[in-house]
């Protein structure tokens, strides 16, 4: 399970993950995203206190942005540093593929953004 804090003021909403985030975290990612959608209108994922995150969790970010989207929320991760990423493309960037193409034009990943050509990956 995750170990998250969620807390809010007015519309905003910042969530703390910390540790390892695995295939074993993602009831409780899953958990803490939900709980930060239907409470805020923008949420801030802080990572600073992640010491790691497996590919497998990725997904979860990916498809609470897509439900933030959808809602007309904002996500925003922060604090995330290359070194986190226990899989990453050769670019030592997340390995993701098979992007929602609704998302595209706001990739969570600034790989994403360059990797289709879109702006907003400086």
């Amino acid at each position: 399970m995750a170990d998250f804090v969620f807390e809010r003021e007015g519309g905003i909403g910042v969530l703390n993950f910390f540790g390892t985030l695995t295939d074993e975290s993602v009831a409780g990612l899953r958990q803490g995203l939900m709980i930060s959608l239907e409470n805020a209108d923008y949420v801030i994922v802080d990572f600073r206190n992640v010491i790691g995150l497996d590919p497998c969790c990725l997904q979860m970010f990916c498809s609470a942005h897509q439900i933030s989207l959808r809602s007309k929320k904002r996500l925003l991760l922060t604090g995330l540093r290359p070194e986190v990423f226990c899989g990453v493309g050769e670019d030592g960037s997340p390995h993701h593929s098979g992007c929602v193409s609704e998302c595209l034009e706001s990739c969570l990943w600034p790989t994403g953004r360059e990797r289709y050509g879109l702006p907003g990956g400086d």
